[in-house]
């Protein structure tokens, strides 16, 4: 079992368990608070509410990090009326009155995707707290849901290539520069950059390499997230950027971000002299890779 974050918990109480396959809605919040973290949440919702420990499956800061808090079995308390079949994960921010930060939103994309590929579930099966039957009156998360909703399902009926032109090409040429891919210039022209762009993104996913996106390619995509930090967590990371740290760091390249993973990261950290906290972010990937490449926050 993956050790979770220590957080407080009730001195009796304690939470339901579930089956995964009990799980058919990932629920969005926000805090509704400009600050806060997954400790203090947890503080609250035992201290104040009485709950058995934090209400949330995962907490995400402004910086992008996510922390988790619940094993995805554990019904906990979220979304009342529909705990047992939702997963909580809880955007740090009050998004009524302030705009949510990139990194933030990146990795609130990048969780849904790998909980909805985990769980075998469609995007419709995303949900914000106010969008549950019985909490209309709700503003929680503060967020354009269908805008949300549209950033993350593939665009499964786009098919670009070589010599194509417009909007569509411009939107997937921003995906892949924030992806980690060069696609040259965005300027809306599907040129030889562009296409080989395309082709790196495919051979990295075990793609078969044509060069033109499709339904496919634009499912790896979305599943790609880059820049971030990589840690372990519930469900693992996994992807092309687990399997370069997992190559400079000795450990077996099956793209899972794993105890081997975090155990042989923590060793290279101590070597470099940085904190050994397991956490690949900007300083790590500096030591890691030079500091000619960019990973932002």
């Amino acid at each position: 079992m993956i050790n979770l974050e220590k957080l407080h918990t009730h001195k009796t109480k304690l939470y339901g368990r579930r089956q995964l396959q009990d799980i058919d809605r990932i629920a969005i919040h926000h805090s509704g608070t400009l600050e806060g973290s997954a400790a203090s949440f947890a503080r609250y919702h035992v201290d104040a509410l009485g709950w058995p420990g934090i209400g949330y499956h995962y907490v995400i800061s402004k910086d992008g990090s996510v922390r988790t808090s619940n094993e995805l079995e554990t019904v906990s308390y979220h979304v009342s009326g529909s705990n047992r079949r939702a997963v909580g994960i809880c955007l740090i921010g009050n998004f009524t009155r302030e705009k949510l930060p990139t990194a933030q939103r990146r990795s609130a994309e990048n969780l849904v995707l790998t909980l909805m590929n985990m769980l075998f579930l469609p995007v419709n099966a995303v949900l914000g707290h106010r969008e549950f039957s019985g909490h209309k009156s709700n503003q929680c998360p503060g967020l354009n849901m269908h805008a949300f909703r549209r950033n993350i399902a593939p665009h499964s009926h786009t098919t670009l290539k070589k010599g194509d032109q417009g909007k569509d090409v411009g939107d997937l040429q921003q995906r892949l520069k924030d992806s980690g891919y060069d696609p040259g210039p965005v300027d809306g022209l599907f040129g030889p950059l562009t296409e080989k762009a395309v082709l790196a993104l495919q051979k990295d996913s075990g793609i078969r390499e044509e060069g033109i996106y499709g339904p496919l390619s634009s499912a790896a995509l979305h599943r790609t997230p880059n820049p971030r930090q990589l840690f372990r967590m519930i469900p693992a990371m996994t992807g092309a950027d687990v399997r370069s740290l997992q190559r400079v760091i000795g450990a077996k390249e099956d793209g899972i971000f794993g105890p081997e993973t975090e155990r042989l990261l923590k060793n290279f950290q101590k070597e470099k002299g940085l904190t050994p906290d397991g956490i690949a972010g900007p300083k790590t990937k500096r030591a890691l890779y030079g500091s000619t490449v960019s990973f932002g926050t």
